[in-house]
């Protein structure tokens, strides 16, 4: 488990996981575990309610772990257990997968050999300036990345800013720099099993 002070548990209402929110010097981390914990009867409304209460603010979200963890299981229960505390219209979610860098100068052999669950994959940079410019309340362009053409496409798409962002990713977390923008941050921790 991560270090720090236990606050409280929070449970989303219909996922088959607990997370235990602790409050570090940085940011609150919620840490996921597995199914077979036992889930305490506590609702997404106390995240809600912060969320509200910082009204003022973009509260950003960020969801970590590894590949077919439950991440976007998990952004979209918690996307639809907040929407009914402020609204679909305040809302957003932005996978980090938007964020592969443009490949367009390699050769498809050397794209297909890129190492896309190392941060090197990520630009991180261009998320980061998109994530500070959602808090000022500006747009952004997000990226479209092809995983036919492994690069990014040319077309964007256009995210307004919102009271709620949710970002989930395999490498949110190995970035200070992003883990300094975020509010909440939850690392969704499982385990591999081998047959």
């Amino acid at each position: 488990m991560p270090p720090g002070i236990l606050c409280q548990q929070l449970t989303l209402k219909r996922a088959a996981t607990l997370f235990d929110w602790y409050q570090t010097d940085e940011i609150p981390i919620i840490a996921a575990f597995g199914a077979s914990s036992p889930l305490p009867n506590i609702q997404v409304n106390q995240v809600a309610k912060y969320m509200t209460d910082q009204s003022h603010q973009c509260v950003i979200i960020g969801i970590a772990g590894a590949s077919a963890s439950g991440k976007s299981l998990i952004a979209s229960t918690l996307y639809r257990e907040l929407r009914e505390q402020v609204g679909d219209e305040h809302i957003g979610v932005i996978p980090e997968d938007c964020y592969y860098k443009d490949q367009s100068h390699l050769s498809m052999e050397e794209r297909v050999k890129t190492n896309y669950d190392h941060p090197s994959a990520m630009d991180h940079s261009l998320l980061l300036e998109h994530l500070q410019a959602l808090k000022r309340g500006s747009a952004i362009d997000l990226p479209v990345y092809s995983y036919v053409e492994h690069t990014r496409m040319k077309e964007t798409v256009t995210v307004e800013p919102k009271k709620v962002i949710i970002l989930e990713g395999i490498l949110l977390l190995t970035d200070a720099r992003l883990r300094d923008e975020l509010n909440f941050s939850i690392f969704v921790d499982t385990r591999w099993i081998s047959a």
